[in-house]
């Protein structure tokens, strides 16, 4: 297993860490046009609707089969008007948006290094330059899955290479740590 690449000072010095993923997700925008990619049973998605009031929140999964509608959050979320369900592979769903469209995503999908490469770059034109990107399990390992993640890398690779600093780091009991990215 390779390291992820270094971050240097610069890429983290302003960084805010908070105690858990609820609290960094409380700072963001209100009243914004925002995307989870990967939903799985949707509870982090009702989370996100309640807590954040977005203008249009785009739920994006290769397989919805899994949200949990009947759960009484995940089911007052799904039946507004503001969300917007989008089932698919995430790049050719991502494609279809239009350039500089989102205020802030929320990226839990494929956590290979290959799949949050492939989201990255279908978002790269479609958040918008003062936009926020936040990375579920930004983690190098999962040890409860007991395989090699992508996600540190690839948020290290856009801090590095494409001017990315991480502005906060939202903590979690076992190493499966938030990142939220804006551009230096």
């Amino acid at each position: 297993m390779r390291c992820a690449p270094e971050l240097a000072h610069e890429h983290v010095q302003d960084a805010r860490v908070y105690a858990n993923r609820r609290d960094l997700l409380s700072t963001a925008k209100r009243n914004a046009i925002c995307a989870e990619i990967g939903v799985q049973t949707g509870r982090w998605s009702a989370y996100l609707f309640q807590a954040t009031d977005p203008r249009a929140l785009h739920l994006i999964d290769i397989d919805l089969s899994q949200l949990q509608s009947d759960e009484p959050d995940v089911g007052k979320a799904l039946a507004s008007e503001k969300v917007q369900l989008h089932e698919g592979d995430s790049v050719e769903v991502i494609s279809g948006f239009p350039e500089s469209h989102f205020d802030w995503v929320y990226i839990d999908a494929d956590h290979s290094l290959e799949g949050v490469r492939r989201d990255v770059e279908a978002l790269m034109p479609r958040v918008k330059a003062d936009g926020v990107w936040y990375f579920n399990d930004y983690v190098k390992y999962s040890p409860l899955e007991g395989y090699e993640y992508g996600v540190m890398e690839a948020v290290n690779e856009m801090c590095i290479d494409r001017g990315f600093r991480i502005s906060a780091l939202a903590l979690q009991g076992l190493g499966y740590f938030d990142v939220a990215l804006t551009r230096s």
